[in-house]
């Protein structure tokens, strides 16, 4: 990776942050990450949540010097799902998901409601485009 693409991570972090649960491609980041950084991510996610754990996530791989770690990064999101995110960090466009925050945003507002009024093995299978396929998983699990 170069310079360059290291600093651009480091420029568009806080898009990552929002839209990454780096607990959802952990497993295909192994080669680079040592187990007990893998079980900080986790335990960070547990306790603090997933923008906590994202930030976290993102130290350690800027962190790393390993060849092909940026490579093995747009695989993984590309394997767990974040099209988004993948096309964003491949093209250092973020515009597309810029355009959602104002969503993210309403969401984040209406979520109490969702909670109290919304069963969600009703609305899943609508949903199902915008969700990654763990993030249905652990819907229906709720």
């Amino acid at each position: 990776m170069t310079t360059e693409q290291r600093r651009s991570l480091q420029a568009f972090q806080d898009y990552i942050r929002k839209t990454l649960d780096p607990t959802y491609i952990l497993s295909y980041m192994a080669p680079w990450f040592r187990e007990e950084e893998v079980q900080y991510i986790q335990a960070e996610k547990n306790n603090k949540g997933p923008m906590e754990a994202a930030t976290l996530f993102l130290k350690f791989l800027l962190e790393l010097q390993e060849e092909g770690w940026f490579r093995g990064f747009l695989d993984a999101l590309d394997h767990a799902g974040y099209s988004g995110l993948y096309e964003a960090i491949e093209s250092w466009d973020f515009k597309k998901i810029e355009k959602l925050e104002e969503y993210r945003l309403l969401l984040k507002r209406l979520q109490p409601e969702f909670k109290t009024r919304i069963i969600p093995t009703d609305i899943i299978s609508d949903l199902s485009e915008c969700l990654i396929n763990q993030e249905c998983e652990e819907i229906l699990q709720v």
